[in-house]
């Protein structure tokens, strides 16, 4: 029963389309715990769903909308989340994994961080304990076996302390790897195009940077500034989704695509186990299939630099605008202009 009210109350609604989602009954907001939007007014409209607020058109939210009924804290949340550019569906995640799947230990932490409030109950994750008090109990009353008080404790501490050290193992095995693709042409005759992420968990937009090169000679390049994304991962996401949007539309012939995010590998490697991010992946999936050949390879940060240089320089300027050029922006200085080569 209380694991059943810590799932409950740690799930977050997933935003596709928005057609399966109930915009006041349902936990959709992306806050520290996922919870219904808070309304400026009392008169609700129960039946309203999310799709309402996406322009299916620009594939953007309406925000003259959002303005007239959520307030303004709720707003910039919600202008956080990216609606589907495809057909996906909505979803559950548990936001307080990173991959968004439910872990013993993301439950076991957020349970002991939760106050008896929040359930009803006193949750404060798995009382190893009480357990080891239930079992001496059984086996007194089934195998006639009396244990005193003073085992029962003992035996609950090393149960606890073995069930703490196998799930910190398992974080260790289980930690993304950085994955390479074999190549399918020389990277030194191949257009490349390295994209790169900025985010600021204090900030108020995020920024968003790649570039294409072939051998030292730069091809092309983006920078944008969006509104803050839900995370540094989101960020780096939308990243990639940009990059290979704005190539697919442009007469630029790039397939190789590189990132000195592991976790962005390993989540375009297997979608399915990144729920967090279903809506963006399967955007990217219609993207990549697009290319009659792409691949995404890992590459170490200092040989993405010029792709983070541009993303930290976007994301710096505070607000909303899009670059795409052959040629760095005038905005930046003569020396910026050059753009680091190393």
């Amino acid at each position: 029963m209380a694991a059943k009210l810590l799932l409950k109350y740690g799930l977050r609604k997933t935003i596709g389309l928005g057609f399966g989602t109930c915009v006041w009954s349902e936990l959709w907001i992306p806050d520290t715990l996922a919870r219904p939007p808070r309304g400026l007014h009392a008169e609700r409209e129960f039946l309203l769903y999310v799709h309402t607020l996406i322009d299916f058109v620009t594939k953007s939210w309406k925000v003259d909308r959002l303005r007239k009924l959520f307030t303004p804290e709720d707003i910039t949340l919600i202008l956080g989340i990216r609606p589907s550019q495809s057909a996906s569906r909505d979803g559950y995640s548990w936001p307080l994994a990173k991959s968004g799947n439910y872990t013993v230990k993301s439950g076991y932490w957020t349970a002991r961080t939760l106050t008896r409030y929040a359930f009803d109950l006193p949750l404060q994750g798995p009382s190893t304990t009480v357990l080891r008090a239930q079992k001496a109990h059984n086996r007194k009353v089934f195998d006639n076996v009396v244990e005193s008080p003073l085992d029962t404790l003992n035996h609950a501490i090393s149960e606890e302390e073995a069930w703490r050290k196998a799930h910190l193992l398992d974080d260790t095995l289980t930690e993304p790897r950085a994955i390479i693709t074999p190549p399918g042409q020389p990277l030194a005759t191949a257009p490349i195009c390295h994209c790169d992420g900025s985010w600021t968990e204090t900030g108020t937009s995020s920024g968003h940077g790649w570039i294409v090169t072939q051998g030292d000679l730069v091809i092309y390049m983006g920078l944008k500034g969006s509104r803050l994304s839900l995370s540094p991962l989101h960020a780096e996401l939308e990243s990639l989704l940009w990059a290979m949007k704005c190539i697919k539309e442009s007469s630029i012939h790039c397939s190789c695509f590189a990132t000195d995010c592991s976790d962005l590998l390993a989540m375009t490697e297997n979608p399915e186990d990144w729920p967090n991010f279903a809506s963006e992946l399967e955007d990217f999936k219609i993207f990549k299939e697009s290319f009659s050949s792409f691949r995404i390879f890992h590459v170490p940060r200092r040989e993405n630099v010029r792709a983070d240089f541009l993303a930290k320089k976007a994301r710096a300027r505070g607000f909303s605008f899009s670059h795409v050029s052959s040629v760095a922006p005038d905005w930046l200085s003569l020396e910026e202009n050059l753009v680091p080569n190393t």
